[in-house]
């Protein structure tokens, strides 16, 4: 994944358009505006794999344009591919950000793709702003 160095405030604009998307309630603006603050911009080139299953993690993602698949192996070794498939406003990485654990399922990005990011530390920092 390539990451630029700075981030832009028409990133910004557009990470709060996603996340309204996201949400599933009415948004708690505060919190989005803090969440939009703490994301870097990355981005994928097609076929491009973002994480692979079980490796270790301490990020998400959020697409904010493009879109990948989702491959994983099962417990009796069958692995599906493109099981599930992410586009813009989806994200992923979650589980192993909350929970410290592996990761359990491989991303590959499908084309080109500009993904927000938030890693560990932000993460921190922002559930212990709004816990």
């Amino acid at each position: 994944l390539f990451r630029p160095d700075t981030r832009s405030s028409k990133f910004s604009a557009e990470n709060l358009k996603i996340l309204y998307k996201v949400q599933r309630r009415p948004p708690d603006l505060l919190f989005i505006n803090s969440l939009s603050r703490d994301l870097d911009i990355c981005f994928a080139i097609p076929e491009e794999e973002i994480f692979f299953q079980d490796d270790q993690g301490d990020d998400m993602y959020f697409i904010t344009e493009g879109d990948c698949a989702v491959n994983f192996t099962d417990k009796d070794g069958f692995t599906r591919v493109a099981e599930r498939l992410l586009v813009e406003g989806d994200h992923f990485g979650e589980i192993c950000l909350v929970y410290q654990c592996n990761r359990t399922a491989t991303v590959i990005s499908r084309n080109y793709n500009t993904f927000a990011h938030l890693g560990l530390l932000r993460y921190r920092n922002l559930i212990s702003e709004f816990p």
